[in-house]
Order: structure tokens, then sequence, then C-alpha cells
């Protein structure tokens, strides 16, 4: 199958959030970082985007902003998903096992650290090390984490996006899983060990089953996306509202604009972060299905096992 040099995750996944950071930076440097002047911004006026078209510009522009989408996906990526791995689980484990999470799990979950080292001091420190990164990850997750152990908590939120799948699906998804591994010449692993057999999955089906490549595609660029926008609401979130402590005056009134704003900010980290992970959650659940249903025909070359 032949791809084109730049995909549909390129520009959703990489230039896109490199494009909101360059227009956060010149939102924020129009108004010298003062929040009381929100209403002064005017992207539409900023010197940067406006003025007589220049293709070296707009070409470097671009090459900037691709650079700064890959530097915010992977810090999206080992914060973002990283949380949401840790309280919830991969996709692929919540699918196919039917748990409740209770509060005290899921902060057991993100906490719980493991350090390897046959050296105890060196153990204690990767221990401290992680212990430190996760705090890192909380405080700039703030609006996210927080909504996860209040909103989601008790309006059943959590439970919605990591439910699993009935019985029967759970069952016949799990008995192909074996029937692909005595295919492959592999030994299919046990229930109790932890392994990522969904990767095995997952290329097998990208690379056998041609109708499912564009979705499977598609709901990468999806929640990758939304992973980065995720983090980048998230963080200018904290960036407003450290800004506008700066501000508060007990003699004078309550600026409600600015509190507009940091209601908005929370809630679109919040409501990216439940976007990002319904798509995860599709993007999984698409190489299962495709997995349960591809017959003969539907491999790559239509050939007969």
């Amino acid at each position: 199958m032949s791809k084109n040099p730049f995909s549909i995750y390129d520009f959703m996944g990489y230039l896109f959030p490199g494009v909101m950071v360059f227009v956060l930076y010149l939102a924020f440097s129009q108004i010298g970082f003062d929040v009381t002047r929100l209403k002064d911004i005017s992207l539409a006026s900023n010197p940067e985007l406006s003025g007589n078209f220049d293709l070296n510009k707009s070409f470097l522009l671009i090459v900037l902003c691709y650079i700064l989408g890959h530097i915010v996906a992977y810090l999206s990526s080992i914060t973002v998903e990283l949380a949401s791995n840790k309280i919830f689980g991969y996709p692929s484990k919540y699918l196919l096992n039917e748990k409740r999470l209770d509060w005290g799990t899921m902060f057991l979950n993100y906490f719980m650290t493991e350090g390897t080292s046959s050296n105890k001091y060196f153990k204690v420190v990767k221990l401290a090390m992680k212990f430190l990164l996760k705090l890192i990850v909380l405080v700039l997750l703030f609006p996210i984490l927080f909504s996860i152990f209040t909103i989601g908590y008790f309006f059943d939120i959590n439970g919605f996006m990591s439910r699993s799948l009935d019985p029967y699906l759970r069952d016949t998804i799990i008995e192909k899983e074996y029937l692909l591994a005595e295919k492959l010449g592999i030994k299919h692993p046990d229930v109790n060990e932890e392994c990522d057999y969904h990767r095995i999955i997952l290329h097998y089906v990208y690379l056998n089953i041609a109708s499912s490549q564009r979705k499977t595609d598609n709901y990468i660029a999806l929640y990758g996306f939304l992973r980065s926008i995720c983090l980048l609401s998230s963080m200018t979130f904290l960036i407003v509202l450290a800004l506008s402590l700066k501000t508060i005056d007990l003699s004078a009134p309550v600026d409600y604009r600015i509190v507009g704003v940091l209601c908005f900010l929370y809630f679109v980290a919040y409501l990216t972060f439940l976007g990002f992970m319904k798509f995860y959650r599709r993007y999984t659940l698409e190489n299962f299905m495709a997995l349960l249903t591809c017959t003969s025909a539907d491999s790559k070359g239509g050939k007969e096992d």
C-alpha cells in the first residue's frame, strides 16, 4: 500500500498542536502576560500574522510549528497517556476484563511505583525520581486529574470510559487471540502475565486487513491530536491561573471575565481528555473487532489460508 510522505497524523498530531503553541505565544506576548488585558487579544492585528505573504517566512513557520508539535506530542505521551494508562490501564486490558475502579484503587494505581536495581541505593533513588515525576505530571495535568477523581468518579464517567465489552464479545475475541497465536506459531501469553499481546494484533490487522487501515489511521490521528491539545489546554489553564493569582486584590470586585476564562480552560482540558480516551478506546477496539470479523478473503491479497 503506497503512502504519502506526510500522513494525517503529521497534520493533526504534530502540525496543528505546533500551530496552537505559536498562537498561544502570540496571544500572551501581545498582552504582556497580563490577564487583565485578555479582552485586548487580537491575533488578526498581530504583525507576525499580517502583512504581505512571504513564502520563505511561511515555510519556516510551518517547519517551526511542526517541530514544536513533535515536542508537544512527546510530552503529551509521557504525561496524558501515561497518567491514563496508570489510572485506568491500557484499553486492551479493560476492554477484555470486567473490573470496576474505585477511588482508592485509581489513586494507588497512579502513585504505585516499582524500581529494579541490584543496588538498593540506586533502587531508592529510582523510586524517588519516579515518584517526583508523577508529582510533576500531577501538577501539569491538575485540571484533568482533579476532574477524574471528582467529576469523573461521582458521575461514573470513569466507569463509562473504562467499561469492558459484553461477556460474549470478550470470550470470542480471546478465542480469536489464541487462534492467531496458533496461526503465527507463537505461544499465547498466560492471562496472569503482563505483556503487550495487543501489539501483535495491531500489526497483524494493519498488515493483513487493508479495509481497516484507514479507520486505524484516523483513530490514531484523532487520539494523538486530542492528547496534545489536552496537555496544552491544561498548561494554558495553569498559566492563566498563576497570572490571575498575581492580580488578586481583596478590596477590588471580582473579575468575572477572568473567572469565566479559567472555567472555560478547565473544562476544555477535561473534555479533550475525555475525547482522547474515547478515540484511544476506539483505536484498540477497531483492532479487536477487525481480528474478530476478518475472513481469509479480507487478508492481504485475498488468498485463502
